[in-house]
């Protein structure tokens, strides 16, 4: 008989862990919805492991994600769906996408509702494929492993008017507001507007004891020379 204790280290490699996850795909694959409940039932009464032990794998696996109760899936059958795989490496290969980007991409010639759409979404964001965060108007969806302010900042450098702002933010400690268009080929009227979005969003800020000069907050020029290190990416957003 095998056993695990809270004094053993459980990972996807376990033997046990691997053995359950199996009974979870076999319930799955027999055309029914997996409840924890049953699947407890079920690895008992094969595996013969202790209660503790049983219980503790079974929180890992849903801690990490790997099992959803209710769900006819688990994290390693997600992706055969055809279009749920195009949906998760079209945001993961763009470090992150909104909605409409995410159509555009993956439902081509008019395939697909957005409420399909939405549905795909909400089950890789289930099984921890992927997240969303709110950047004002926008819903953007995220590879999990990116973190929330990098995505945000990624999300803005796209636009390629907002990527040459926070560059020459960047090269300066801080700029007057009326400076920044002597640095960018751009009207006045499409720098400001994009300036003040900034400013909304908190990218850049203003310091009001030096003539209201621009400058980027330290975390954000470190966000920067991370995205540049680490990330390439096209421009989605117009």
């Amino acid at each position: 008989m095998e056993s695990t204790s809270s004094h053993s280290i459980i990972s996807l490699e376990h033997p046990s862990v691997i053995k359950i996850l199996d009974i979870a795909e076999e319930i799955i694959e027999n055309n029914k919805i997996l409840t924890i409940e049953n699947l407890y039932k079920i690895t008992k009464k094969r595996l013969k492991l202790p209660r503790k032990g049983l219980l503790e794998i079974i929180q890992y696996l849903i801690r990490k994600k790997i099992i959803v109760d209710g769900s006819k899936h688990t994290k390693n059958t997600i992706l055969n769906n055809i279009y749920r795989k195009k949906i998760y490496f079209a945001i993961k290969n763009s470090n992150g996408l909104k909605f409409s980007s995410i159509r555009k991409k993956v439902f081509t010639k008019n395939y697909g509702s957005p409420g399909q759409l939405i549905w795909h979404l909400e089950v890789l964001i289930k099984f921890g494929y992927i997240k969303k965060i709110n950047i004002g108007k926008f819903t953007v969806f995220l590879p999990i492993e990116i973190e929330d302010d990098i995505g945000k900042l990624i999300f803005f450098k796209k636009n390629n008017l907002n990527s040459k702002i926070i560059e020459v933010l960047n090269n300066h400690e801080s700029i007057k507001k009326s400076d920044i268009f002597k640095f960018l080929n751009e009207k006045k009227e499409k720098i400001y507007y994009r300036i003040n979005t900034l400013l909304e969003n908190k990218i850049i800020q203003m310091d009001e004891n030096q003539n209201n000069e621009l400058f980027l907050p330290y975390k954000i020029k470190n966000n920067v020379r991370i995205i540049t290190k680490k990330y390439t990416f096209k421009n989605d957003i117009s």
